[in-house]
């Protein structure tokens, strides 16, 4: 077989590639039926299948440390207590101040549920009380299911049949009390205040416990949950750390949908590694002014962006 190409536009390792690819091909066609087609064909020399299947694909990381999500969180409460945490339209809280308003939250939660594995949906909207829910839930030793209250009712409702929902955190009274019967708490309800600020006892966090149960858009059906483990999903935080070269003197912002599954990264990376959370409000998340105002603020050094996002912001 003889081969040409335009050596200025195609290399010729690829040509020798495909001369091999050529080879094996021809090497394998009287032993095939007349009936097969030959684009189901496998072509790559062994050495080539190695190499793509075997060579390439090591990617294993060995596991270091607490594999829990709430575990990681305490972690960084011990080190650095009085660093920011969190912050959103003028209210702030040191990782010692979360710790103790989610532990609070969490205490409320046992009080009515016990110590098992139930479900909590979550509809709060973007500030720090949406924080404290989310790391209450956990430290609970439960999971939590996120709702989007911008959502359709029907949807909504659902979403919380569908995952067997125990109790609702809420901050929009109204609309929670139309979509579910069951037990409502409010997140600023006075009572939490009465709740002691010790990390609740006897709470076990195993890696395999499913941290959060999150719903696809439905697009082609009825929305699915998806169950996402407490191992795993350190485990995505490790490797995101590790891509991003990410350390503790960052600023996220946090501007995504709390529904969608790219918040875990933009909530969990900074406060599993001692960084700053900044959680965009709603009205900042719809104005392109007024996010761009944000980031400069708030001195904001990563955040996650769709390419049209990119550059509306920009633009300001």
């Amino acid at each position: 077989m003889a081969f040409s190409h335009a050596v200025n536009m195609v290399d010729s390792s690829r040509i020798s590639q495909l001369v091999q690819h050529m080879q094996v091909l021809l090497q394998r066609i009287p032993q095939l039926s007349q009936q097969q087609p030959l684009g189901l064909v496998d072509m790559l020399p062994s050495d080539e299948r190695e190499q793509l299947v075997e060579q390439f694909n090591q990617t294993s990381h060995p596991a270091v440390g607490v594999q829990t999500l709430i575990e990681r969180f305490h972690q960084q409460v011990a080190r650095v207590p009085e660093q920011q945490a969190c912050r959103s339209q003028e209210q702030s809280l040191t990782y010692h101040g979360l710790d103790q308003r989610a532990n609070q939250l969490a205490y409320a939660l046992l009080e009515r549920l016990g110590k098992r594995p139930a479900r909590i949906a979550i509809m709060v909207t973007p500030s720090v009380d949406l924080a404290v829910a989310i790391l209450a839930v956990l430290k609970a030793g439960m999971t939590y299911v996120p709702l989007d209250p911008d959502f359709p009712d029907e949807r909504l409702q659902y979403m919380m049949d569908n995952a067997g929902i125990e109790l609702l955190i809420t901050d929009l009274q109204d609309q929670a009390s139309r979509l579910f019967s069951g037990t409502i708490l409010g997140c600023r309800d006075k009572e939490i205040e009465q709740y002691p600020i010790s990390v609740p006892a006897g709470i076990t966090y195993e890696p395999q416990q499913l941290a959060y149960v999150i719903y696809t858009s439905g697009s082609t059906g009825q929305p699915k949950g998806v169950m996402i483990e407490n191992g795993s999903a350190v485990n995505f935080i490790n490797g995101m750390e590790r891509s991003l070269e990410f350390t503790a003197d960052k600023t996220v912002l946090a501007l995504t949908t709390f529904s969608f599954d790219i918040f875990v990264l933009e909530f969990f990376l900074p406060l599993l590694t001692g960084a700053q959370l900044v959680i965009a409000s709603r009205q900042q998340q719809q104005d392109m002014a007024a996010l761009s105002a944000l980031i400069r603020t708030e001195s904001i050094t990563t955040l996650q962006f769709t390419p049209v996002e990119d550059e509306d912001v920009s633009g300001f």
